[in-house]
């Protein structure tokens, strides 16, 4: 591609010392050489680009959107784990400080719900600043409490897939309250007071209620005594219900998990008393 002047011509490379030879062609010819290789150049360019775009299109069609959907879905799995084992390191840090858990709900002196014990626990999430914003003293969904709550959902109460749902501030992450377990009511025990194995005693999980739930602070969770426990139900009053296949969990001793839906509803009863002397096998949660 050097000019005519230069045609038949030899030298050293300035750079390297290495010889160079300039092939000797016509002035005429010399631009059809340099037209042909820059047209070639370009379509073996498009046709790489073309086979490459073809074979994306093939795989994406006949393997790659199942392949896709279950790396998305192994991914959301695994974020919703991760929240877990955050929200499960917050309430051992909550009981710590205070000698047991959070209750389930905050109450007036009439015994009304007030608050979540997601409300609760925002000190312990890096949160102090959100929960100086609410009127604990006034109930969830009092114009003063909604305006702190709305769109200000920590990410951490939510599951991958929540804000493309369409449900950025409603909670994925609930306690079983009731007789017989971590959360009996307005009160609630302390990590001492578990007499099972706390590796194998559930202390939240992912779940859709089917109870109405406005915002996050809405003073809801399930309630063991509709609790069934068949997570291939799709939520409801059981765990579950974002993820096929089963539902995330976190025990008291802070690992997150994925049951099965196949778990047998005995057994996952069984994994939410935290003194019902069920003896479960080691492998349980594996």
């Amino acid at each position: 591609m050097v000019e005519d002047q230069y045609r038949g011509q030899a030298g050293r490379c300035v750079t390297c010392n290495g010889p160079i030879e300039i092939p000797d062609w016509s002035p005429s010819s010399g631009q059809e050489i340099v037209f042909r290789s820059r047209r070639l150049i370009w379509v073996v360019a498009s046709l790489v680009a073309i086979v490459f775009a073809t074979v994306v299109v093939v795989v994406t069609v006949r393997y790659g959107g199942a392949a896709l959907a279950q790396l998305q879905a192994s991914g959301e799995r695994v974020g919703s784990m991760r929240n877990l084992e955050t929200i499960t390191l917050a309430l051992n840090a909550y009981a710590a400080d205070h000698g047991r858990y959070p209750p389930a709900f905050t109450s007036d002196a009439g015994g009304k719900a007030l608050h979540s014990w997601r409300v609760l626990l925002l000190p312990y999430l890096g949160q102090e600043q959100l929960y100086n914003e609410f009127r604990l003293d006034l109930p969830w969904d009092s114009s003063e409490n909604r305006f702190a709550a709305q769109g200000n959902c920590p990410d951490v109460y939510r599951h991958p897939n929540a804000t493309m749902m369409g449900l950025s501030d409603v909670s994925s992450y609930y306690v079983i309250t009731g007789a017989n377990t971590l959360f009996p009511g307005a009160s609630s025990l302390s990590p001492s007071d578990v007499l099972d194995n706390a590796a194998q005693t559930m202390l939240v999980v992912e779940a859709t209620p089917s109870v109405p739930s406005g915002l996050w602070t809405q003073p809801i969770d399930l309630d063991f005594a509709l609790l069934k426990g068949d997570l291939s139900s799709g939520g409801g009053y059981e765990p579950g219900g974002w993820s096929d296949g089963g539902a995330a969990i976190a025990c008291v001793d802070g690992r997150a998990h994925f049951l099965n839906d196949s778990t047998p509803p005995l057994v996952v009863r069984s994994l939410v008393t935290p003194r019902g002397n069920e003896q479960l096998p080691d492998d349980t949660l594996d």
